[in-house]
């Protein structure tokens, strides 16, 4: 049976863009960016966050975090989206001493 948690690991090896282009990449899960998951029947509801307002790659975020989650045994459906009205920090962060953006206007 699917998991959130699978979900969740299977979400950090989908790298923000941001932080490889500093050359330090880090999953979305771990840099926080995943506001809720829940995972019912094979059906994956995932609401996302940016690190930013103005992130211009959520595209490519989203259908990397898509591609992954369908890759995951059992999964039958996804259904994303992202809550812009969240405002992303550090806190967020599954080791806030890691950042590697700095902050989220860096990229």
């Amino acid at each position: 049976m699917t998991g959130r948690a699978q979900i969740l690991s299977a979400l950090d090896e989908v790298l923000d863009p941001c932080s490889v282009a500093v050359g330090k990449p880090i999953g979305i899960a771990s840099l926080g960016l995943v506001e809720s998951c829940t995972v019912e029947n094979g059906e994956v509801d995932l609401v996302l966050c940016t690190t930013g307002p103005g992130c211009m790659l959520i595209g490519n975020l989203l259908q990397a975090a898509d591609a992954r989650i369908r890759s995951v045994a059992g999964v039958r459906d996804v259904r994303i989206s992202v809550d812009t009205s969240i405002i992303w920090s550090t806190a967020r962060m599954q080791k806030p001493s890691d950042n590697p953006i700095g902050s989220p206007a860096s990229c």
